[in-house]
């Protein structure tokens, strides 16, 4: 919390070209802070357990094989990512194909899609753990719009996979999953991608 403390103090006095950041756009910091990072990481936790569940014999290799926990976790990235989309505003008329995206035009990236793009993964549906290149996917973002707490969101998942995978023997659902929306992170998501059309 000290470390969250500081981060809102530094947000609260930065200053570019004599402006401030609103109290809008500051409280929408403060809750992709905590809440975008906490269920984020909660659905990536989850997303590794039920593909362990699918996949008894990459579970088997795990149990085997801890060391390879890294790999798994990139691969849950990329196959069962936690952000299904983004949302952004284009900045300008664009042309894409047939079609014209208006400025101001709202712009919904699926990186699911491209997670399980054939000419970028081979068998993309599958969940593979020699699969080759796996930190190509678009599970945190890319470029200036990586994710913040990639890192953080990394270690955590790969601690909860190392003691599960060393804890248990299998995983079975004791019945289908149920799927909720993640309205916490479309809300901020949609405001993020406001301020960065401003």
């Amino acid at each position: 919390m000290i470390r969250f403390k500081n981060i809102m103090s530094q947000t609260l006095s930065i200053e570019v070209e004599g402006e401030r950041l609103t109290d809008a756009e500051v409280l929408s910091m403060a809750m992709l802070l905590l809440l975008a990072g906490n269920e984020t990481t909660t659905n990536l936790i989850v997303n590794f357990v039920r593909l362990m569940e699918g996949s008894p014999n990459e579970g088997d290799q795990l149990r085997e094989h801890p060391e390879f926990v890294a790999g798994a976790v990139e691969e849950t990235l990329r196959l069962r990512n936690s952000i299904r989309n983004i949302d952004r505003f284009a900045l300008r008329d664009v042309q894409l194909g047939d079609t014209t995206i208006p400025a101001g035009g709202l712009v919904v990236i699926w990186l699911s899609a491209a997670n399980r793009d054939p000419a970028a993964f081979a068998e993309p549906d599958k969940f593979l753990l020699e699969r080759s290149g796996t930190k190509r996917h678009m599970g945190f973002g890319y470029g200036m719009h990586m994710c913040l707490g990639a890192p953080l969101a990394r270690m955590e998942t790969q601690t909860a996979a190392r003691e599960i995978v060393t804890r248990t023997k299998a995983i079975e659902l004791l019945g289908p999953p149920e799927l909720g929306p993640n309205a916490n992170f479309d809300v901020i998501n949609r405001q993020i991608a406001r301020f960065v059309a401003r």
